[in-house]
């Protein structure tokens, strides 16, 4: 019997067990300081840096600053806008202006121009040691935990109620509503129990504490942006969705006049028109006629069954090529028409909307640089379904756009103990790419990802492909299905597993709090990896995916970082089981060549 503790220890042979902490509270509330800080009044928003860590610019720049944050006006020319992605700078840039007062959001000024509540600054300059490697590194810190005896904070038993999602729109889509102060009040996702925020439209604040001055009557905004509801006459508006999909996937588009503008009206129609609960192919597929996947009759988007378009939705292995979207004349024109109408599309849709731009490999850069900015500057990330928070991220990532701004704010909010609690195993997937490869460095992020994927590893039979019902919640699609969340697969694990490696976990520089917790959550994966080995069905298993998670353990453990890793590698009976279940070829070759070191070991 091989028994992995939570200090990376393994003894025995054979399987491997473990159970959860006796300290069922411990993967949420290390490191997150925040919520005490809430009871003793100190803080209000857990989207604000510390303020010693505030980055100060130079005498030198303080010319070309204005009230602490460079001035700068954005040009975008979609045309051609693959062809001007920014370069990193090699100073650093203040993305964000902190508030003088950290305490109370109050004393934030009525009249500032936009900039958000966070400070943050480029690490080019800053770099030292092993923090070279990366490009952005966050003055987030990881700090001491909330007392013992805080409780934990509610969460979401269903995903959230029809009732829920009336209020949720009804506050931040239909009648959206100013409080004193400059605040707009707003509703959290309902997955986070539609929990009330406030959000400072010219400080950018994100605040989930009613700021002393957001009191008085409120005022419910009509839009009035000048712009028309998007309408048509033609083959374009009279097809159905359906059609449309099929005419464009078999190459129609020119006998039946489909042009890319009118498409391109059609599909920023439908996404304005709709009413999204959570980022779900479900309910996206009979609005997205640009996107082919699925069409095959029978195809099932998740779970046991999985079609190949659908299990490529975030993959990275070319199966969802390029001919599986529409032209790319139809996404320059989409973009056109986002740039002057995407506040008046939901931020889930807008993230689906942009998943088509970077799954069908079209970049470009000040396009998403401007979605980004449009996010922050309504302050709508909180109004994220859990999906969602994970693939705008994964959107960036996906074609190469750093928005180090955008990135600090999801962080922010993924390390809420309420949004942490709630994110599935795809959400932690999906996040921690999209920061471990465009090298974004956010301690209390990391530590809380490492927690929420512990919780999640040790609470799961992986004879099921999906989790139980009482420690993740269901999502519910539009038409009243319910869908529970897929489980952790190994491969999924291997991802993370690449991403602490590209973090290098264990660098002396970082808190050693968050060295055990990732630890920790090392050892609940190589528990996993050994009962799914032992009881997931075939279905739920790739060829050599477990002997690729522990070539991918290894090569934790020679980088020297991360030392528990080591005491969790295969011994040699189990790596000569790995070598006879690993395909043929260079996992083979490369299992075979550790069991050799092993060997000689002995």
């Amino acid at each position: 019997m091989v028994t992995v503790t939570p200090g990376g220890a393994k003894t025995g042979m054979q399987s491997c067990t473990s159970g959860p902490s006796s300290d069922a509270s411990w993967w949420w509330r290390g490191g997150d300081e925040v919520n005490l800080w809430h009871r003793n009044g100190q803080r209000a928003s857990y989207y604000e840096a510390m303020p010693s860590r505030v980055w100060k610019p130079p005498a030198s720049n303080a010319a070309s600053m204005e009230n602490g944050h460079i001035s700068s006006t954005i040009v975008v020319d979609v045309d051609n806008a693959s062809d001007k992605c920014p370069q990193p700078v090699s100073r650093p840039e203040v993305y964000h202006k902190a508030t003088n007062d950290h305490r109370d959001p109050a004393n934030i000024p009525s009249q500032m121009p936009f900039v958000n509540s966070l400070t943050v600054a480029s690490a080019r300059s800053q770099a030292t040691g092993y923090r070279h490697q990366f490009t952005f590194m966050s003055p987030m810190k990881l700090e001491d935990p909330p007392a013992p005896d805080d409780p934990m904070p509610p969460m979401s038993a269903d995903g959230g109620s029809q009732e829920e999602f009336e209020e949720y729109w009804e506050f931040n889509n239909r009648r959206p509503r100013q409080v004193g102060g400059g605040w707009m009040e707003y509703r959290a996702h309902p997955q986070v129990k539609i929990e009330p925020y406030w959000f400072h439209s010219d400080s950018g604040a994100v605040t989930f504490v009613r700021p002393s001055t957001a009191m008085g009557p409120v005022l419910f905004l009509e839009r009035d942006d000048g712009l028309e509801d998007l309408t048509g006459t033609g083959p374009v508006w009279e097809m159905s969705v359906k059609d449309l999909k099929g005419a464009l996937k078999e190459g129609m588009a020119d006998d039946l006049a489909l042009d890319p503008e009118s498409l391109a009206q059609r599909a920023v129609a439908e996404y304005e028109r709709f009413m999204p609960r959570v980022l779900s192919w479900h309910d996206y597929q009979y609005i997205t006629f640009w996107f082919f996947g699925g069409m095959e009759k029978g195809s099932k988007p998740s779970g046991g069954a999985q079609d190949k378009n659908s299990k490529s939705f975030f993959g990275g292995d070319g199966s969802a090529t390029r001919s599986m979207f529409a032209s790319d004349a139809f996404f320059k024109a989409a973009a056109r028409l986002l740039m002057k109408r995407m506040h008046r599309m939901h931020p889930i849709n807008l993230t689906y909307f942009v998943w088509t731009f970077s799954r069908a490999g079209v970049v470009m850069p000040q396009f998403m640089q401007a979605v980004g900015d449009h996010m922050l500057n309504t302050g709508q990330i909180p109004q994220c379904d859990r999906c969602s928070v994970g693939t705008m991220v994964w959107n960036f990532y996906k074609c190469g756009i750093r928005h180090d701004r955008y990135f600090e704010a999801t962080a922010a909010e993924c390390v809420r103990p309420n949004r942490l609690r709630s994110l599935a195993p795809r959400n932690f997937q999906n996040t921690m790419i999209a920061f471990s490869r465009m090298g974004h460095w956010h301690e209390k992020y990391v530590d809380a990802m490492a927690r929420g994927v512990s919780r999640l590893l040790d609470a799961h039979d992986p004879r099921y492909p999906k989790t139980d019902t009482k420690v993740l919640f269901s999502y519910t699609c539009v038409n009243g299905s319910e869908v529970p969340a897929d489980c952790f697969r190994i491969g999924s694990l291997t991802v993370i597993l690449r991403a602490f490696q590209d973090f290098r976990i264990g660098s002396p520089d970082q808190p050693q709090k968050l060295v055990g917790n990732c630890e920790r959550c090392c050892a609940s994966m190589v528990d996993y990896v050994y009962r799914s080995v032992d009881r997931s069905p075939p279905f739920m298993r790739e060829p050599s995916d477990a002997a690729d998670f522990f070539l991918q353990l290894s090569k934790v453990a020679v980088d020297g970082y991360l030392h528990g890793a080591v005491n969790l590698l295969p011994n040699t009976s189990e790596l000569q089981a790995l070598v006879q279940e690993a395909s043929p070829g260079r996992t083979a070759d490369r299992l075979r060549e550790l069991l050799a070191r092993e060997t000689n070991k002995k």
